[in-house]
């Protein structure tokens, strides 16, 4: 018993040895936001209204079903789809979203690596050269707890398709949305990933998509256990 409690000590001590050392070298390796992103970067939309007088918090549903925030939504579906420039989808995502952090080419200052590595800092592009999800803050739902919706964009054939995958998002953690591309029977498999925090313990989510052949949009899928493996309906 003695050497399994011993063997146990010396696990958690390495777990714990183990990320302290990758977040470190996170934190000082150097991140640069390149010239060649910088020139491809296009502003990304925001969502603005103005919240309803009778709005009593900042989580009263009544902001979600405010006509103003409604029209807001489809003002920035328009605006994604304007998102054509082929240098906007051939700039990795990691360079672009250090470009949209220091707003100038050049390498992050220590402060803004810091912010950028941060466990608090959520990152607004996601994905790669095909498929997109692009996160916009919400200014009055919910934005203490980091309200905000995702947009998923499809590229083909020069066009942009724009899916909104979610609407009024909040967690109480900063770091909470996680995006993963797969293929799934020929079918394009969009998987988004939350996590929040209940009764004080980590709960993750996620979100299915399939890319629709005859529509190019996003359509969400319900997931389903079956033996082992993951399916979607």
């Amino acid at each position: 018993m003695k050497i399994i409690k011993k063997r146990l000590s010396v696990i958690s001590v390495l777990l714990l040895i183990v990320p302290i050392g990758v977040y470190s070298q996170e934190k000082n390796k150097i991140i640069t936001c390149k010239k060649e992103a910088f020139a491809a970067l296009k502003p990304l939309p925001e969502l603005i209204y103005e919240r309803p007088e009778d709005a009593v918090t900042e989580s009263d549903d009544r902001i979600l079903e405010s006509p103003e925030r409604l029209k807001a939504r489809k003002e920035i579906i328009k605006e994604l789809e304007t998102f054509t420039d082929p240098g906007w989808w051939s700039a990795a995502v990691g360079d672009l979203n250090a470009c949209y952090l220091r707003g100038k080419p050049g390498v992050l200052s220590a402060e803004e690596r810091e912010q950028y590595t941060s466990e608090e800092y959520q990152v607004r592009v996601m994905g790669n050269s095909q498929i997109r999800l692009v996160l916009t803050p919400d200014p009055h739902y919910q934005n203490y707890f980091n309200g905000s919706n995702a947009y998923i964009l499809f590229r083909k054939r020069g066009r942009v398709y724009v899916t909104e995958a979610l609407d009024g998002y909040y967690s109480r953690l900063a770091k909470s949305i996680s995006l993963k591309l797969y293929r799934v029977n020929s079918r394009r498999v969009v998987e988004i990933e939350t996590v929040n925090i209940s009764a004080m313990r980590p709960e993750t989510a996620g979100y299915y998509f399939v890319i629709n052949k005859a529509t190019n949009r996003a359509i969400p899928k319900k997931p389903a256990r079956k033996g082992r493996r993951t399916v979607l309906r």
